[in-house]
């Protein structure tokens, strides 16, 4: 493992753990260099490098208001113990700072007087500062557009038709833009969407509300990449299909924001429900187009592309999956049930299972990662079933199936562990990590451990119960928790939309086609999307 450069936060929190837990950096105590000290009082005059100590904290020091990590470049104003030492040696610490005597009248082991091993720092600070994340999703490339400018010259005659135009021209320019925009929030996203969405509409659907199209539908040729097959784009000149691929532009949006919410180093509980809530929204958007919009597209959508029935159902069943890690990881937080919390992940297993299947029959070339995605979270969970369901089974004194389960959790954690290798080296759309190394996945190798080995030396000792050569059946079924899409429906018609407006656009003086002259391909630049990595690494903490 590289070592951190000596300036990172990396090289500063591998110090300050070396400190507390006597490994490098000069062994036990609380050994510095020249260039290190810890000040009580006072105020240093090197650089400012940590800040001040939350009041949870609590302090050995006689000044408990605040503390600094500081780079000594001389003498600490206010102070009057601070010395330097020599290259490699111990810093001379204030007698405020000296370890405080144990029962026995000594200072604890290894410290002599050297500086103090500070205890809550071992908890707070570290808990906050080296702790990883203990959840992680994967996430496909947005769809990339040709630029649209709705410019129908001699077809919009007068001022209502060019002032609609216009806006589209400038509601469609403004939702791209929020796509890459990472201070956008859902309250932004929904008002721009809808919005273009709004005026689109009247390209689609006649002001009387009949069964009738509007007599602009087809007018304008709107052209998509796709998420998987890269830069390949397809084109229909069909404002349907410009809805359908703008909607699924939004949920994908949903879900990258609830995947970037989720990656902060330290997420509230209102973060986590707006992680929950926004990829239920995401579900409910894809489960719309599929259900109401895609039927209505002319030209058939083309196998393996985004809008294909199999692909939104696994968008859909995805969504609703990740949504229900952030229940199973509020439910361990509040120590429910173990029963509930192993119905919630053999619901979740399920989910992910059912996503992979409807992947079954793509190209591989595309869908590859995507489906060990799938496949590895299935495993996951099922690990995570069978292991809460251990737990379920021997508080009901059933020691010897509770073992059982407990192994099979492990022979799913180990495929789950070959999947997180193979994802890593699998090519295709996507993030190149590595889940193996994210706290979501260590934490639970230590679980289904430590659960093992208790149930084990509980039945050495008490049970004696035989251990079952066939694994449990898990058939559970949750009643609490479950999560299911929120209900979509596009905006209205927008108000500008009036029969004089419509009947402004002249489809008569439409300018003919000359098929002789070839025409210029329209270049669909990528999405430029920003580096979403999640502080500390990528995935999620949900607390």
């Amino acid at each position: 493992m590289p070592v951190p450069m000596r300036d990172s936060e990396g090289w500063r929190l591998r110090k300050v753990a070396a400190s507390l837990y006597g490994t490098g950096w000069g062994g036990r105590g609380w050994v510095v260099n020249r260039k290190w000290a810890l000040r009580a009082r006072g105020r240093c005059s090197g650089r400012f490098l940590w800040g001040p100590r939350p009041r949870e904290w609590g302090s050995p020091f006689s000044d408990p208001r605040r503390w600094r990590w500081q780079r000594l470049t001389g003498r600490c104003a206010g102070g009057s113990e601070s010395t330097l030492a020599p290259a490699g040696g111990r810093v001379a610490v204030p007698s405020t700072l000296r370890v405080p005597e144990n029962r026995n009248g000594r200072s604890p082991k290894g410290q002599d007087g050297a500086g103090p091993r500070i205890q809550y720092l071992r908890s707070s600070f570290l808990k906050k500062h080296l702790e990883k994340m203990t959840h992680w999703f994967h996430r496909n490339p947005l769809k990339a557009t040709a630029p649209v400018t709705f410019n129908y010259y001699g077809v919009a005659a007068g001022p209502p038709a060019s002032k609609i135009c216009s806006d589209l021209r400038s509601s469609r320019a403004r939702l791209l833009e929020l796509f890459t925009d990472l201070s956008c929030n859902p309250e932004m996203m929904k008002n721009a969407a809808d919005s273009y969405f709004s005026l689109l509409q009247g390209f689609i659907n006649s002001l009387d509300e009949s069964t009738q199209e509007s007599k602009l539908r087809y007018i304008q040729n709107f052209k998509w990449t796709d998420t998987l097959q890269g830069q390949v784009p397809s084109a229909q000149q069909d404002a349907v299909f410009e809805l359908i691929s703008m909607g699924f532009n939004v949920a994908l949006w949903y879900t990258k924001y609830a995947s970037r919410l989720a990656g902060k180093e330290n997420i509230t509980e209102d973060e986590a429900k707006e992680v929950h809530r926004s990829l239920k929204i995401a579900a409910g958007i894809f489960k719309h187009l599929k259900e109401s919009h895609i039927p209505k597209l002319i030209t058939p959508v083309e196998k393996g592309r985004d809008l294909e029935a199999r692909l939104l159902e696994a968008y859909v069943v995805q969504c609703q999956a990740e949504a229900q890690e952030v229940t199973i990881a509020r439910a361990i937080e509040l120590k429910h049930a173990p029963g509930l919390i192993a119905a919630l992940a053999y619901e979740t297993a399920n989910f992910y299972q059912k996503a992979d299947h409807a992947l079954s029959s793509l190209e591989p070339a595309y869908s590859a990662k995507w489906r060990k995605y799938l496949h590895l979270k299935m495993c996951f969970y099922t690990a995570y079933a069978y292991c809460y369901h251990g737990q379920t089974l021997l508080a009901s004194d059933k020691c010897g199936e509770a073992i059982r389960s407990l192994q099979e959790a492990e022979k799913f954690y180990a495929k789950a562990e070959v999947l997180c290798k193979e994802y890593g080296e699998t090519k295709g759309p996507g993030p190149t990590v590595r889940p193996s190394g994210h706290l979501f996945f260590r934490k639970l190798g230590n679980l289904v451990t430590n659960t093992l080995e208790k149930c084990q030396r509980e039945n050495g000792f008490i049970y004696f119960q035989k251990i079952p050569t066939e694994a449990p059946q898990l058939e559970l079924k949750a009643n609490y928790g479950l999560v299911e899409p929120v209900p979509f429906e596009f905006p209205p018609t927008s108000a500008q939309w009036t029969p004089e407006t419509l009947a402004s656009f002249d489809l008569t003086k439409r300018p003919k086609d000359d098929s002789t002259k070839p025409k210029a391909e329209e270049a669909v630049k990528p999405v430029r999307e920003p580096d979403t990595r999640p502080q500390k690494d990528t995935g999620c903490s949900i607390s």
